[in-house]
């Protein structure tokens, strides 16, 4: 489910529908927040993820030369 988080809700009249529509926006503003610290959290996530698979490929490289090179020296 997505909603447009950027709305507010127009706060006037009854003071109970006021304290309503004030919770409402505050929540709507704590949820926008959220949304986007996740955001920014699952983006370090995948930088991290990718540095990782690299520093994996390039290790798996070098161990595989030196298994050939063994491997030449022993024949």
């Amino acid at each position: 489910a997505t909603g447009n988080l950027d709305r507010s809700v127009e706060v006037k009249g009854i003071e109970e529908l006021e304290i309503l529509g004030k919770s409402f926006n505050h929540m709507a503003r704590q949820l926008q927040e959220s949304f986007t610290a996740l955001e920014t959290a699952n983006q370090k996530l995948e930088e991290a993820n990718a540095d990782l698979e690299e520093r994996v490929e390039t290790r798996t490289s070098e161990l595989l030369a030196t298994i050939a090179q063994l491997h030449h020296t022993q024949a």
